[in-house]
């Protein structure tokens, strides 16, 4: 064969691992809340270390992947973020609108639920809210 790729093997699999952490990050940034990456940058730190050993290579070299995989998950999410964050200025985003749809109905009900007295007449009047 022409092209030996076998002293390239390594780098091509700590590349793609790195990239397949980044677009999970990108997922994840995309639909969950920041404490989603203890879990997600716990399980990069297994997979790095499992596929580390199972290549058998050296501690420091597992090490170096497992803080490579780490930090492609996390600036992933934050890649993920700003994509949100960008789509969601220029589109409106579904949970955003009914959560403007259900503003006002809850502002109705907090009124309407508020205690009532009765003043000198009999006629009940609404309290303030302290």
């Amino acid at each position: 064969m022409w092209l030996d790729l076998q002293p390239w093997l390594p780098l091509l699999t700590i590349s793609l691992t790195m990239t397949l952490c980044f677009l999970a990050g990108i997922a994840l940034g995309l639909r969950y809340k920041v404490l989603i990456l203890v879990p997600a940058v716990t399980l990069a730190m297994i997979f790095a270390t499992i596929i580390g050993v199972a290549r058998a290579d050296h501690f420091w070299s597992i090490v170096l992947a497992m803080v490579v995989l780490g930090t492609a998950v996390q600036f992933g999410y934050l890649a993920g973020i700003a994509i949100r964050a960008a789509v969601g200025s220029v589109i409106p985003l579904p949970h955003a609108q009914v959560a403007q749809r259900r503003a006002p109905q809850e502002a109705r009900g907090a009124i309407s639920q508020a205690p009532t007295r009765p003043n000198a007449s009999g006629a009940k009047i609404r309290q303030q809210a302290a």
